[in-house]
């Protein structure tokens, strides 16, 4: 049976399209077509392979059309489930009537096909969802930096669908949203996160816009988006000052929990110029399907991270052994197994460009540079990652204080400081921080690390100052570890480092922490204008610093 189709179809949502197509249905066709819609559809999103009905309100029209372009269009309502399983009649070659007319128009193959398809259309109504209506507009919009702190912004937002081109509209002044009376504006970099879309049901596009140019320790104040999605309601920003103190924040092992919107208010309100978050973000282990995770993160982070003045706080992140497919033990991955940390914040090359990395550096003023590192998660820590964070270490101002941030711990707080220990009951812990150690120790050593802070191990610690494993007050505080809304653990490595046989087993002289607990909190760093004395805190959920440290570099 030969169908021509020539019919401008509306989908349910608003997407229009055009199609015109002669084609010959044979009845093995028919068979592979549906086998084909089963064999993708199970498991994966069915919909995305169900044809649209398009019904025109020409009452005469006895045919159903359809439209097997689910990229374009999209059953958009649970009421389509029966009209769902009426489109793959139709895609096997097959004339159905419309509710208007009458059953003498119904073609014989119907009757004869109806008793063989009876058990597939019976599935059909099983497996087939049909996605909500789609929203458009702007569904997440957040700041990153791909550049200077005090020069630059990067604007990253995302639409539900795709559209050829968005931008940033900004200015000094506030505008209200006034498209036209902003002064400067920027192109958006838009991408999708390859195979998202069978999970999500929809175009998910990320844009990102880097505002260069701009005033250091100035308000920008933005909208986000065009007339196709629309636009973000007007937000604000703070450039960072190229002079003075400056204040930030730093935590990780985070996910969704209600207390991680308690930790970011608390964070917020402490108004610092950037909050640094070192890895397991989300907890959605790089798995496409974990989606939703990330979307109640950001939407966590959105209604949570603005300052006293009602200015946005950017991030910076680093990644973690859950950013990537399979989560735990994790190693050396290809970047492609962290999809939504590369592909959701523009940090070190923007989505998926050949430039992309997992570790680089921000400075936050003249005498601030954090150095975001990679424990082995997509990146080896040993070959160019080490030529790289050398050079940085190497070529950075000695007044300028230096803080690295990463996953694994050298120094861990609840894990084993050795590769494996075995405890009561024969408990197993294995740690890879020894890998950690083995990699940049001895960089951190010789070249002067203000801090390092650690994370991973979900607990509060804080070390002595330590050098080549023993405590040296000119030596690297280690600040740790990871418990910004993560259930802390116990201090087992805490209290197993107290045996002087087992201490020079390991290499250490006493036990290397000074102060740990079973806390959630994030640290809080003060840097003075001169660069010379910088303040930590670790504060609690409740906005308590209940751990204090200082140290004046002049003093060594």
């Amino acid at each position: 049976m030969n169908i021509t189709r020539s019919n401008k179809c509306e989908a349910q949502g608003g997407s229009t399209g055009e199609i015109s197509e002669k084609s010959a249905i044979t009845p093995v066709s028919n068979l592979f077509s549906l086998f084909t819609l089963f064999r993708h559809g199970v498991g994966g999103g069915l919909v995305d392979f169900v044809p649209l009905i398009c019904a025109r309100r020409n009452r005469d029209l006895n045919v159903l059309m359809t439209v097997y372009h689910a990229d374009q269009f999209r059953i958009a309502d649970a009421r389509c489930l029966p009209t769902a399983a009426l489109s793959l009649v139709i895609r096997m070659g097959l004339s159905v009537p419309t509710p208007c007319n009458d059953f003498r128009h119904v073609r014989k193959s119907f009757v004869k096909s109806a008793i063989v398809l009876t058990p597939l259309l019976a599935l059909a109504l099983t497996v087939v969802s049909c996605p909500a209506t789609e929203e458009r507009g702007v569904s997440h919009c957040y700041l990153t930096w791909q550049g200077d702190a005090s020069t630059t912004m990067t604007v990253n937002f995302h639409s539900e669908f795709t559209t050829d081109s968005a931008f940033v509209f900004y200015d000094t002044v506030p505008q209200h949203g006034d498209v036209d009376n902003y002064r400067f504006e920027a192109n958006a970099f838009s991408h999708t996160i390859p195979g998202l879309r069978l999970y999500t049901n929809a175009d998910r596009q990320v844009h990102v816009s880097e505002l260069t140019g701009l005033q250091p320790d100035t308000a920008y104040y933005f909208i986000a988006g065009n007339d196709e999605i629309g636009f973000t309601d007007e937000m604000s920003f703070r450039t960072v000052p190229d002079s003075g103190p400056v204040r930030f924040a730093v935590g990780g092992d985070m996910g969704t929990d209600p207390v991680v919107r308690d930790l970011l208010r608390v964070a917020a309100a402490e108004d610092p110029a950037a909050v640094v978050i070192g890895g397991d973000i989300a907890y959605a282990d790089g798995n496409l399907k974990n989606w939703k995770d990330w979307d109640a993160w950001l939407t966590n982070w959105e209604e949570t991270m603005t300052n006293p003045d009602g200015h946005m706080i950017p991030m910076i992140l680093a990644i973690g052994n859950h950013e990537v497919k399979g989560g735990l033990f994790q190693f050396a991955r290809p970047l492609d197994a962290a999809p939504f940390y590369f592909g959701y914040f523009a940090q070190a090359g923007s989505g998926f460009d050949e430039n992309r990395r997992s570790y680089f550096s921000r400075s936050l003023g003249p005498h601030t540079r954090i150095v975001v590192l990679d424990t082995d998660h997509v990146t080896s820590m040993t070959g160019a990652q080490r030529e790289w964070l050398e050079s940085e270490l190497t070529t950075t101002d000695p007044d300028t204080n230096i803080f690295a941030v990463y996953h694994v711990p050298m120094y861990p707080s609840h894990r084993p400081f050795g590769l494996i220990s075995i405890g009561e009951g024969f408990d197993i812990e294995v740690s890879s921080s020894p890998f950690v150690r083995h990699a940049w120790l001895e960089l951190f050593d010789n070249y002067g690390l203000t801090a390092a802070f650690e994370h991973h191990d979900h607990m509060h610690k804080r070390t002595k100052g330590l050098r080549g494993n023993r405590p040296d007050s000119a030596g690297t505080l280690y600040l740790g570890d990871g418990a910004f809304g993560r259930s802390p653990r116990e201090g087992a490595q805490a209290l197993a480092l107290e045996d002087t046989a087992e201490l020079e087993r390991l290499g250490l002289s006493e036990n290397y922490l000074a102060a740990w607990s079973s806390t959630q909190h994030f640290w809080l760093v003060d840097v003075s204008a001169s660069g010379a004395e910088v303040d930590f805190q670790a504060i609690d959920v409740n906005g308590l610093a209940f751990d204090r440290y200082s140290l004046n570099r002049n003093d060594n």
